[in-house]
């Protein structure tokens, strides 16, 4: 092989990996955007489940003290302590 067809398959080298790095890069962003999605689903789920767990218990325990003679047999303390 003369230095003319190296050079060029150089050349085709070169532009293959450029296209590979252009497709790495883009693959990498996809990803990121990916793992930030992802992110914020599990935010989105676990968020409203804490907040219940704190907010609920009282926001009960109130209902049931305003509405508790209304129903016959409910007992705060077997609800709240089981």
């Amino acid at each position: 092989m003369d230095e003319t067809t190296i050079n060029k398959k150089f050349a085709e080298q070169e532009e293959i990996l450029q296209e590979l790095l252009t497709q790495t890069k883009k693959t990498q962003k996809t990803l990121n955007w990916l793992r930030i999605i992802g992110v914020i689903k599990i935010v989105a789920i676990l968020a409203p489940i804490i907040f219940a767990i704190f907010y609920l218990p009282p926001f009960i325990k109130n209902a049931i003290d305003k509405y508790g003679d209304a129903i016959p047999g409910l007992n705060i303390q077997d609800i709240m302590n089981p």
